[in-house]
């Protein structure tokens, strides 16, 4: 008889039961997974962009956030500080496409970088070096009366007053908001003082003052616009296409921005010493900014080292990268011709259907290079001679044109921007730009005078940092479990929740009267800024064309850190001076 075929297995074939993992092996199975957790942040080939986005944003963090404040100190009021804040974002959205796209059609990415970086420098020093010329000090006499004395008279003031009065922020307490402090001096008009200082200008005197930065401003913001963004094109082009990868090495600016904002709030609260004040004795709330925009310096010079190494793909010859390219292609060129040499002189004989010659090279890609060695090594290298220019009948170049969203070079070039813009005529995506312009607004008005107001309550420099460190560990964790909020609720829940949050924010902070009562609602940063700005990008990708996407989240960025940060900054900075 035959044995009755049966399923089951012979007993040695029977699979012996998995042994369990021992202790240390779990251990060990953890510390791997760490391991490789910690690679995708900590990747060698990427350390280049990291330290520059950490140098980069560290200088940023370290005098920008308190401009406000500085601009305070120099007498002017909130309209003019929330101007010469404002007007940075609004140059930028314009700036920024409009270098990024020379750089790419030109081919000197690299060289605009290191260019942007330095004017970063120069025009911030140039910043600090404008300061409206003192009229005079504020002085306290015997019988607690005050008066202005001008600067000719500071020794006789100082033998016959008792002290300059150190704490003039007492006497107006009740003027939350203003500033300057207007005061009267018979047969001179027009004079004001800040009001954390003893230092009395001519109001003509600050608004020359506020001109001049202003036009730094301008100038300076256009020529360092390109910065970030090429900064960015570089990294994405290194990551390989890797999106993820992308926000670990975007993420140490903000661990810079945070730590440097720490840092500089604690120095400032120390700064009371001034090289040559005007009044020889500073007010008790006076600062000496000077060490802000040192330790912009120091930063910004790292960045501008650092971005010298940066490497792009599609630069003309000559830089460290393009050369190491032609070397190598030179390389394959050289023995291909030799040790190949027989077979690629029989292969040249050969004709396509069209009677061109058969492709004798191939691209990593799989596509086939035709032409002379010379014109192969110039399309390797991405070079283009006269010679070789594309025929109108090119099909790449046919290609490009029936793409109208194609954003070679620059993702923020205009033209793309306008091709898109139709696509926000259907009213969610129109509502979702709508909010998109709005939050940029609220994050203008607080990047501008958040710290102006906390000043105003009682709050220091120290508090400034604590807060900065706040915002910005909310924002990194917001960050890393955005995708999972959305997932949960959706993103119309999540923009929900951000908007509610950024109402609580406001209302708390214009009720609060002590200052640093303001931390626990600093850490709403997160949830107002990083939550909703991700389920923005994420709800905008998946409802626009795959090929409008890159136009799309250029355009959301522009509107978002352009527009809206930078009207913020205006409008607030004129209610405030008017209410």
């Amino acid at each position: 008889m035959q044995p009755v075929p049966t399923d089951e297995p012979l007993p040695h074939e029977v699979p012996l039961p998995a042994a369990e993992p021992t202790e240390g092996q779990n251990r060990g199975q953890r510390a791997n997974e760490f391991l490789r957790f910690l690679g995708g942040y900590f990747d060698k080939s990427l350390n280049i962009y990291k330290l520059f986005y950490f140098f980069f944003f560290a200088a940023f963090g370290s005098v920008y956030p308190l401009m406000a404040v500085y601009f305070k100190q120099l007498g002017m009021n909130a309209a003019q500080a929330g101007a010469l804040i404002g007007i940075r974002p609004l140059i930028q959205f314009f700036a920024a496409p409009f270098w990024t796209g020379l750089a790419e059609k030109w081919r000197k990415c690299r060289l605009i970088l290191i260019v942007s970086t330095a004017c970063w420098l120069i025009f911030t020093v140039a910043i600090a070096i404008v300061n409206p010329a003192p009229f005079g000090c504020l002085v306290e006499s015997e019988n607690r009366s005050t008066e202005v004395v001008v600067a000719g008279d500071f020794d006789i003031a100082l033998s016959q007053r008792k002290r300059i009065i150190n704490n003039p922020h007492e006497r107006w307490s009740q003027m939350v908001g203003e500033n300057p402090i207007m005061l009267d001096k018979a047969g001179q008009p027009g004079l004001a003082m800040p009001r954390y200082s003893t230092v009395v200008y001519s109001t003509a005197e600050i608004g020359k003052a506020f001109v001049i930065i202003l036009f730094l401003m301008i100038i300076g913001e256009f020529t360092s616009a390109p910065a970030n963004s090429l900064a960015d094109i570089a990294t994405q082009a290194a990551i390989e296409g890797k999106s993820e990868n992308y926000g670990r090495q975007r993420m140490f600016g903000s661990i810079g921005w945070g730590i440097a904002m720490f840092i500089v709030g604690i120095g400032l609260d120390l700064s009371t010493t001034f090289f040559k004040h005007p009044c020889r004795f500073p007010a008790e709330r006076e600062k000496n900014y000077i060490m802000c925009f040192a330790t912009f310096t120091l930063f910004m010079l790292c960045a501008l080292a650092v971005s010298t190494q940066f490497h792009f793909d599609n630069d003309a010859p000559g830089g460290a990268g393009s050369e190491q390219m032609y070397l190598k292609v030179m390389k394959d060129k050289f023995r291909d011709s030799v040790i190949n040499r027989g077979r690629t002189m029989k292969d040249r004989g050969r004709l396509d259907e069209d009677g061109n010659p058969e492709p004798l090279h191939e691209e990593p890609g799989g596509q086939s290079i035709k032409g002379t060695d010379e014109q192969i090594l110039e399309q390797q290298l991405g070079i283009h001679g006269l010679q070789h220019q594309q025929q109108p009948g090119d099909p790449q170049k046919q290609q490009e044109q029936q793409n109208p969203y194609s954003t070679e070079g620059a993702t923020w070039q205009f033209r793309t921007w306008i091709r898109v813009l139709p696509v926000y005529l259907n009213p969610r995506l129109g509502a979702f730009l709508f909010v998109t312009f709005f939050m940029g607004i609220g994050n203008g008005i607080v990047f501008s005078l958040l710290f102006w107001h906390l000043q105003d309550i009682g709050g220091g420099p120290t508090l400034f940092g604590v807060a900065s460190i706040v915002n910005h560990i909310s924002e990194l964790l917001a960050y890393m479990h955005s995708d999972k909020l959305i997932n949960s609720i959706g993103h119309i829940r999540v923009l929900y929740l951000g908007l509610l949050a950024n109402i609580c924010r406001f209302l708390f902070v214009s009720w609060v009267e002590r200052a640093w009562w303001v931390l626990p609602f600093e850490f709403l940063q997160g949830l107002t800024h990083a939550a909703t700005w991700a389920a923005v990008c994420s709800y905008i990708s998946q409802n626009i064309p795959v090929e409008a996407r890159p136009a799309s989240q250029g355009l959301l960025q522009g509107v978002h850190h352009g527009l809206g940060r930078g009207l913020g900054a205006i409008f607030g900075g004129l209610v405030t001076a008017k209410y």
